[in-house]
């Protein structure tokens, strides 16, 4: 009966390391995406922006030649 104690105790111990790195993997990955998605994020908002400006000073210019 020991031995099986001893042997489900590993089991058990290998699977909450297991779990344990995972949970960590997870949170890198998190870590790393969250900004890389902000920033992603940003950057579009950013060209809609620009290309807003360009828009309006595309008509601006026709108003002007007329």
């Amino acid at each position: 009966m020991e031995e099986y104690r001893e042997i489900l105790k590993k089991f058990l111990y290998n699977l909450l390391e297991q779990l344990l790195l995972l949970i960590i993997i997870i949170f890198i990955f998190v870590g790393i995406y969250i900004p890389i998605r902000n920033t992603a994020k940003q950057i579009n908002g950013n060209r809609e922006i620009i290309d807003q400006m360009r828009k309006n000073n595309y008509e601006v210019e026709i108003k002007d030649k007329k």
